[in-house]
C-alpha cells in the first residue's frame, strides 16, 4: 500500500513543481493511469514531465510488478487526457535488439529454471543468433513498432489539470 500511496496520492498542492519523473516506476504500480494524473496535478501549467517504461519487460521486482506494455498509443491518449503536450516520444530498441537481450539470458535462465547449462555447443549458437541479431538489428529501425525495450517520453503541461483528473 505504501508503494501505490507514494506514486499516486503524494500530499503536496495542485502545481508545486516545475518537472516531474517517472523512470521505471509505471509497471510497480497497480493503476498507472492515476499516477500520471496525480504527476498532472502536481506540475504548474508549463512544467514538463519525464516518463519512462517498459514495453516489454520480464516480471521484476515481485510482487510489485503490475503490468508492461505502455505503447505509443498509451502516452498518446493518457497524457493528450491529462492536458500534457508531447515534446518528444522516443522508443529505445527494436524486435532484434529485443531478441538479442533474451537470447543472452538463456545461459542463467537454464540454469536458474532448468537446472541445466547450455554446454558447448549451445554457446556456439547462441553466438552465431546474437551475430544475426545484431546485423538485423542495424537494418530493422521499423520493427521498433513491433516490439522494443521501451519509451522515453517528455511532455509538457499545457492548461492544468484539476486535481490530476482527465478532461
Amino acid at each position: 500500500m505504501t508503494l501505490l500511496v507514494t506514486l499516486a496520492s503524494i500530499p503536496e498542492p495542485d502545481g508545486s513543481f516545475d518537472a516531474a519523473m517517472r523512470i521505471e516506476a509505471l509497471e510497480h504500480v497497480p493503476y498507472p493511469v492515476q499516477s500520471l494524473g496525480e504527476l498532472a496535478h502536481l506540475l504548474h501549467v508549463g512544467g514538463y514531465l519525464v516518463v519512462m517504461a517498459p514495453f516489454a519487460a520480464l516480471t521484476h521486482c515481485s510482487p510489485y510488478f503490475y503490468q508492461t506494455g505502455y505503447n505509443r498509443y498509451f502516452y498518446e491518449y493518457w497524457l493528450d487526457q491529462f492536458n500534457f503536450e508531447i515534446l518528444d516520444l522516443h522508443c529505445n530498441g527494436n524486435y532484434f535488439g529485443y531478441l538479442a537481450q533474451e537470447v543472452r539470458r538463456i545461459h542463467q535462465v537454464a540454469n536458474d529454471y532448468a537446472k541445466s547449462q547450455a554446454g558447448k555447443s549451445g554457446r556456439y549458437i547462441i553466438d552465431r543468433m546474437l551475430g544475426l541479431l545484431n546485423k538485423l538489428s542495424a537494418y530493422a529501425d521499423d520493427s521498433k513498432d513491433f516490439l522494443r525495450f521501451g519509451f522515453h517520453v517528455l511532455a509538457k503541461n499545457k492548461t492544468g489539470c484539476e486535481h490530476g483528473k482527465a478532461v
